[in-house]
């Protein structure tokens, strides 16, 4: 008579003998697959940039021309230097001599022709312009004449 669980065992055995042939023994293999929706971009280069070289070396004292006024008119005196960034710079100095404190000094600035404006003092007065692009600049406008007055 044949017993229900020695039946069981008996196909659990089998079972469990012949499942071990089908054990894989030889190394694993990787699949790869790929995703159409990642996309790969190259890196872009940037080109090297290049500095903007201006002329603001050349400018000198020649570039100014010193007007007479028929009013209390003197020549302003130019002293050039050079300020930080290598820049050629000239600073007009407008007094009487000797100098007087009471003195009202008016330096007027010009440019082409057209007025650029007026700075005003008293004893002595001093204007620095900076060269840019090789002219003489002040406050963004172009100066290529002064006139010193001193009353």
């Amino acid at each position: 008579m044949n017993h229900p669980m020695f039946s069981l065992i008996a196909i659990l055995s089998w079972l469990t003998t012949s499942g071990n042939s089908c054990i894989a023994t030889s190394p694993t293999t990787t699949v790869t697959t790929t995703d159409a929706s990642v996309t790969t971009t190259p890196p872009t280069t940037t080109p090297p940039t290049t500095a903007v070289v201006t002329d603001c070396t050349t400018c000198t004292a020649a570039l100014i021309t010193l007007t007479q006024g028929t009013d209390g008119a003197v020549d302003a005196t130019p002293v050039e230097g050079v300020d930080a960034t290598g820049c050629a710079t000239i600073t007009y100095t407008c007094e009487n001599t000797p100098v007087d404190a009471q003195n009202v000094i008016f330096l007027t600035f010009y440019g082409g022709g057209i007025d650029r404006g007026v700075d005003q003092g008293t004893g002595s007065l001093n204007v620095l312009l900076n060269c840019v692009d090789g002219a003489w600049v002040r406050g963004g406008l172009v100066i290529d004449e002064i006139l010193c007055q001193v009353i």
